[in-house]
């Protein structure tokens, strides 16, 4: 530890001579509306004889910082793509702010930004443009997001191809639940910002990370109302609200929402045991899954000066949960009928989750921003499970209640200093704590009592310098974490677990940008400790001969990730390696004592590699159509025993996205999508192909105050499932279908719309993504 801040002090110390030298123009690239212009192009000429001394690009801010020279006299030259160039002759004294115009062309009344393009790789990331494009008409944030190169839907769960469920930010906050990114208005968006490959300004964990950023507000009361009614084998329904206020230096909105929803599913399950006895357990399973959620939010922020900003934001979310299944069960011995049974099973879970932030920003200086995140996170998640197994000459009943409850407390200190117009410096401190205990009840035989605490601290700190030279920009970081983790079995001492984690991630990145190449090689290391569900005592029993536990001995496993990523015009490219060790799978294996009973549960795995690509095309052809086409290719190395014989999960997986967009007359705006997934080797799980069409059509009415959308998911209802598994001496085979075909209809009402955001950012990011 000593070593570290050792370090820390040791880079500050370097970098003072930079500092004290620096004399900057400054500056700030804005539209006619007044948002700022992200990534715009800025050169500093000579004014004698225009020739190059200089070039940057804007931040996230459209605020750009340059090192003067010896010359009083220069020629800022301003461009981005889409805009017209701007030039401003001054000396290094003017603070200058720069507005860009457009280039648009009027057709029937609609703007249609020239040549503007919506996808763009910029030092790594890839930046979509979303205010004014034809992105900015789809009717929700899940159809948008799944719009972007990388980005997909699995079984309704937004993934990044390779790297799993992402971390979200809306304007520099970290949101900590999907529903708050889902309940945004499209129109209200102005970019987003996928990072495939997080450096050590991240928390360790994150595989992935989705910035929003919204467009700006004006001073108005507004209201949004939105509802939404789905079809298919049950009716579902969906209604929210936005308020929103602005006046003067005082920001505030409030949001409702409710969820009714309605499904039904299919499974038919082989599962088999070789051992003494070959066991094998055949279910047909229909499961009828019924939920009722509310989410509401309410914040607000107040400028005391522009560069003093105090906030405050509450979350909370409450769903019940109920979900019936009914099972017709066959079990073989040895090839030979030996069993026959029906069960049905009942489990209801009611879920409390409930988040406080309180914010501070400060900027003390042109150079110099000070953030403070402070959060307070309670989570509970009582439920109750019945089953009942009807045999042909007796009935064995199953009834268990289980209660956990998890309390965060997590605050974070970033400053970030501008040291010239080359170079930048961040640096931060994170200090979380978890408290967590549950109990699992029961007077089954089959299954323990069992009660627990867990306990959880962890510090973390990190310094970033970037540096941009020409078209050239790097950027260097280091992470340290020590997290100090206490499970203790309150029925079973055995179980006690004591562990200290204290691990150093390093972080590398070069970029180079021009007009209309841009490239970026990255180097990173992270870790992804287990979710608490994985951990704790929680049991889900499905019938006398399976069930699933957690595993408190799990430990993280850690990534180590290569990366390119190249971007010309239209078209994007991305490629990458990653190393993990201690890669968590989940695993089945038979009960110690009675090896006709399967266990379904987590372990850890000596180690994983994967090579993973991306590459996108998107155009505009006649002005009227809009294609985009994604191609991912992910092949893992994975291997484990299987009947004491070496078996590789190596089988590669193959998608395809081609979305589509056609403007018709009377600004009517028709979508067309098709998926393809080939299937191949995900942990131990080896998937079969699979493939949806989906349709939509869209038409806004009275200057957009109304916005209907008509959608048809899955058209043809080929959203089929089918996945085997082979490890130790089981073997698992699976065919399931969701309830992922349907109709839509959307309506959006607006009055007075404006983009109120709140500046906030969550400092126990890490530990509320483990909640789910």
């Amino acid at each position: 530890m000593d070593q570290i801040k050792l370090s820390l002090i040791i880079f500050s110390l370097c970098t003072t001579q930079l500092i004290l030298r620096a004399q900057d123009i400054s500056g700030k690239v804005i539209d006619i509306r007044g948002e700022p212009i992200a990534y715009a192009n800025v050169v500093l000429l000579s004014a004698n004889d225009s020739t190059y001394i200089y070039g940057t690009i804007t931040d996230m801010n459209g605020q750009f910082f340059i090192t003067s020279h010896e010359s009083d006299q220069y020629i800022l030259k301003i461009s981005f793509i889409g805009y017209g160039s701007e030039f401003i002759k001054s000396n290094k004294k003017n603070n200058n702010i720069i507005t860009l115009k457009e280039s648009a062309l009027e057709l029937d009344e609609v703007v249609i930004v020239s040549n503007r393009p919506v996808f763009k790789n910029i030092n790594g990331s890839i930046i979509t443009n979303v205010s004014n494009t034809i992105l900015s008409k789809e009717h929700s944030m899940v159809s948008l997001l799944t719009q972007i190169p990388g980005i997909i839907n699995i079984k309704g769960n937004i993934e990044v191809f390779g790297s799993g469920s992402p971390i979200y930010y809306i304007n520099n906050k970290k949101v900590y639940s999907i529903d708050e990114v889902s309940n945004l208005n499209v129109e209200d968006i102005k970019s987003i910002e996928l990072v495939t490959n997080p450096g050590s300004r991240y928390d360790a964990t994150a595989k992935a990370v989705i910035k929003i950023v919204t467009l700006k507000k004006d001073d108005e009361l507004s209201l949004q109302w939105r509802a939404r009614a789905l079809q298919s084998e049950h009716f579902s329904h969906n209604e929210n609200f936005t308020i929103t206020y602005k006046k003067n230096r005082l920001s505030s909105s409030l949001y409702y929402n409710f969820y009714d929803y309605k499904g039904e599913s299919t499974q038919e399950m082989i599962k088999e045991v070789q051992n003494d006895t070959v066991w094998q357990y055949i279910t047909d399973r229909f499961r009828l899954p019924k939920s009722h959620r509310h989410n509401y939010r309410l914040n607000f922020d107040f400028e005391f000066t522009p560069e003093n900003i105090f906030g405050m934001q509450f979350n909370g979310a409450y769903s019940k949960s109920r979900e019936k299944t009914n099972e017709n069960n066959a079990v073989v011995r040895d090839n030979s009928d030996y069993l026959y049974f029906k069960s049905n099973s009942e489990l209801e879970t009611k879920i409390n989750n409930h988040q406080l932030n309180i914010f501070h920003y400060y900027r003390w200086n042109r150079k110099l921003i000070a953030n403070i995140n402070l959060d307070y996170v309670r989570y509970t998640d009582p439920r109750k499970q019945l089953v009942q197994e009807v045999y042909s000459n007796n009935k064995i009943t199953t009834d268990m209640s289980g209660d956990g409850k998890v309390n965060i407390y997590a605050g974070e200190y970033i400053l970030e200093y501008k040291v010239n117009g080359k170079s930048n410096i961040t640096g931060g401190i994170n200090y979380s704590i978890v408290r967590g205990n549950g109990v699992l009840e029961t007077e089954s035989s089959h299954i323990d009592i069992h009660e627990y605490r867990n306990k959880e601290n962890k510090f973390a700190s990190f310094i970033d310098y970037d540096l941009k030279i020409d078209n050239y920009s790097f950027n260097v970081g280091m992470r340290y974490e020590d997290v100090n983790s206490k499970y203790n079995d309150l029925y079973n001492n055995k179980n006690n677990i004591n562990r200290l984690y204290q691990r150093i991630f390093p972080s590398l990145k070069l970029s180079h940008m021009s007009n209309s190449l841009s490239s970026t090689l990255s180097f990173t290391s992270r870790t992804e400790r287990p979710p608490l569900s994985f951990l704790n005592g929680q049991t889900y029993y499905q019938n006398q001969f399976m069930y699933q536990v957690g595993n408190p001995k799990l430990i993280p496993q850690t990534s180590y990730i290569v990366e390119w990523m190249t971007g010309y015009k239209n078209v994007n490219f991305q490629t990458s390696y990653s190393k993990i060790y201690d890669y968590i799978s989940p695993i089945y294996k038979e009960d110690p004592i009675n090896n006709s009973i399967v266990i379904s549960t987590w372990e850890n795995f000596d180690k994983a590699e994967f090579l993973k690509t991306t590459l996108n095309y998107r155009n505009t052809f006649f002005k009227i159509w809009s294609p985009s086409t994604t191609l991912g290719v992910i092949k893992p190395f994975f291997k484990n025993k299987y009947l004491d014989n070496t078996i590789y999960y190596n089988q590669l997986t193959l998608y395809i996205s081609f979305n589509n967009y056609f403007r018709l007359p009377s600004d009517y705006i028709l979508s067309l999508s098709y998926y393809y997934n080939s299937g191949g080797a995900e942990r131990i799980y080896v998937s079969e192909p699979f493939h949806t069409v989906n349709m939509g059509i869209q038409k806004s009415l009275f200057e957009d105050r109304i916005s209907i959308n008509i959608r048809a998911n899955d058209l043809f209802r080929s959203l089929k499932y089918e996945q085997i598994a082979r490890i130790n001496n089981f073997r698992f085979h699976q065919k399931e279908q969701y309830s992922e075909w349907n109709f839509s209809v959307d309506i959006i009402y607006r009055i007075n719309q404006q983009k109120a955001k709140y500046r906030g950012k969550s400092a126990a990011e890490s530990e509320i993504n483990r909640l789910n």
